[in-house]
């Protein structure tokens, strides 16, 4: 006997809405709980210093590269040629 996906998704979806509200509600409540959702942030200085050298090492690069991308594009339109 072949199943009737979109029926069994539509009473899956009632259920949810009779007990919870909305679907949206059930997200919540199913993901964050009822103590609600905290964002923590916690800053790891370490790695931002380990990163800084290669960021002032790569930086002549995209200055480069900035430059090879204003030079191509003047090819076409004839402003920087």
């Amino acid at each position: 006997m072949e199943k009737d996906v979109y029926a069994d998704l539509m009473q899956k979806v009632e259920f949810i809405e009779k007990n919870f509200g909305s679907l949206e509600n059930f997200v919540i409540l199913s993901t964050w709980g009822y103590g609600g959702h905290k964002l923590i942030v916690e800053e790891d200085y370490s790695s931002s210093l380990d990163l800084s050298a290669v960021y002032r090492e790569l930086s002549d690069l995209e200055l480069a590269d900035l430059e090879d991308y204003k030079n191509f594009l003047g090819r076409f339109d004839g402003e920087y040629f």
